[in-house]
């Protein structure tokens, strides 16, 4: 039988305690990360959230997160501050109160010899210190001079931002070597923080003095971006973007765009399944039933402004599972910032057409079967299980493979006069030949969109061929061995 029970749509009584957190998102009240994900989806500026998730981490001891949430919390205005500044006291007085050891109330007298073999300690530790000086420090530490900004702002514990101008005629090479190099500089002073450095273009004269950053619409200007943390990677992770690139920039890189999305569109449904995202990319492209996606596409165009060089050679992607926000999780290593998409699935039942789509961009186009007397139900969906060649109660009944959500599937089949008719039990019928072209488009978490006619999101699409994988795939692996499924065929 099937191993997942229960309608594609959200029964009435869970309904009631699900709230909407943006575009087919929703967020249930009882999950336990339920105000992480409100900072996430919602409002990052949340003064209930902040106060929850800052008491979340001081029950857990981890203090440095506790204090940068309260600190939301406690801002002017919020109503919760007083609560959040009581919580702000307990913390700073935790901090400052470690148990000393008990004393007598006499005093005692200090050992001699143990005090006079510290002094001895201390002069050989400065003696070393001032033998291993070397001068070319001075030059390089002299170059952050920490100038006066007139105000006060709190960074989230972890992490140290900072900026640098560039004169725009600066050949991109050079600019990649100064990252680089201050970068490094930077996680010396700073080995147990992640460093981001800025680069903006210096509207007067080029001054690549390293600043940090005391006000974040600098980081609105920067055309670059270096990531380093010298505690947990060996590499610099250096990324050009365009702060103006949008849909129509992204027609001119239609496979760039897509294969971006189809990962992000995997690891989205892996974090709401598992409460953080993979550690490898590849995890997501497992055997069944842990097959998010069938493979791992490389960013075919876009390459050029690799920087990954003897800068941080590594892989196509530059992934930071540590992060929070999906487009920064995910970025490809080229200039392009490809905005976030879903995978979407289009059935216009009055046509019986099916559209997978990205964005802007139509990747296919069939004709499908769907169920008698509407059995096919309208709305949205989520694609929750991903099957090649799925066994059913008749062999060959789901056809070639099968894209589950709920009791429902959009399924291959060779019975091709069912194409364009509506016999089924509810399914979405497609002739084998397209589903095969189809399932490897898909991950797991991918939209169903089911309506009777084309709305908005049908129309304007660009169509593209893109050609996200250059040999042929093969999906043994994918293959549920020994299960028998139940769909409404």
């Amino acid at each position: 039988m099937h191993n997942r029970s229960g309608p594609g749509r959200v029964s009435g009584t869970l309904r009631n305690n699900l709230e909407p957190a943006g575009r087919n998102r929703f967020i249930n009240r009882d999950d336990p990360l339920y105000y992480e994900k409100i900072l996430r989806y919602v409002d990052p500026h949340s003064y209930e959230a902040h106060y929850e998730v800052g008491q979340a981490y001081k029950q857990k001891g981890e203090n440095n997160k506790a204090l940068y949430h309260l600190r939301k919390s406690a801002a002017a205005g919020s109503p919760y501050a007083a609560r959040a500044r009581e919580a702000l006291k307990e913390l700073e007085e935790a901090n400052e109160s470690s148990p000393p050891d008990s004393v007598p109330e006499r005093k005692r007298m200090l050992p001699v010899l143990p005090l006079a073999v510290g002094a001895m300690f201390l002069c050989l530790l400065l003696f070393l210190l001032l033998a291993s000086y070397q001068p070319g420090v001075r030059s390089v530490v002299s170059r952050f001079v920490m100038e006066p900004v007139g105000m006060s702002v709190v960074y989230e514990a972890g992490e140290r931002p900072f900026y640098l101008y560039f004169d725009p005629q600066r050949p991109t090479r050079e600019i990649e070597q100064v990252l680089f190099d201050q970068a490094l500089q930077l996680g010396k002073q700073y080995p147990e923080d992640r460093i981001i450095l800025h680069g903006v273009y210096a509207a007067g004269e080029e001054d690549m003095r390293v600043r940090p950053m005391s006000d974040r619409s600098i980081a609105d200007r920067a055309f670059v971006i270096a990531h380093y943390h010298a505690g947990s990677d060996s590499h610099v992770h250096i990324r050009f973007v365009h702060p103006d690139y949008g849909e129509a920039q992204a027609a001119a890189q239609p496979d760039l765009h897509i294969a971006t999305n189809l990962i992000r569109t995997a690891l989205e449904q892996f974090h709401q399944d598992h409460g953080h995202y993979p550690q490898q990319l590849q995890e997501l492209a497992d055997s069944y039933p842990h097959n998010y996606l069938s493979f791992i596409p490389k960013p075919l165009h876009g390459r050029a402004e690799r920087t990954d060089r003897e800068h941080a050679t590594g892989p196509d992607w530059l992934y930071q599972p540590s992060l929070t926000n999906l487009e920064e999780v995910l970025q490809p290593y080229s200039q392009a910032q490809i905005p976030y998409h879903p995978m979407e699935v289009l059935v216009t039942t009055s046509s019986h057409t099916l559209r997978v789509v990205n964005g802007p961009f139509l990747l296919q186009q069939s004709q499908v079967g769907l169920g008698a007397d509407h059995r096919t139900p309208e709305g949205i969906f989520k694609i929750d299980e991903r099957v090649w060649e799925p066994n059913g109660s008749q062999p060959g009944v789901y056809g070639t493979a099968a894209l589950g959500f709920g009791p429902y599937a959009v399924h291959g089949t060779n019975e091709l006069a069912s194409i364009g008719a509506n016999q089924s039990q509810g399914c979405v019928r497609v002739a084998d030949a397209d589903m095969a072209k189809i399932y490897p488009l898909l991950p797991k978490g991918s939209v169903i969109r089911i309506a009777a006619d084309e709305g908005a999101s049908f129309q304007q699409k660009i169509a593209v061929n893109s050609p996200l994988w250059s040999e042929r795939l093969s999906f043994e692996d994918e293959i549920a061995q020994g299960q028998i499924f139940a769909w409404l065929q």
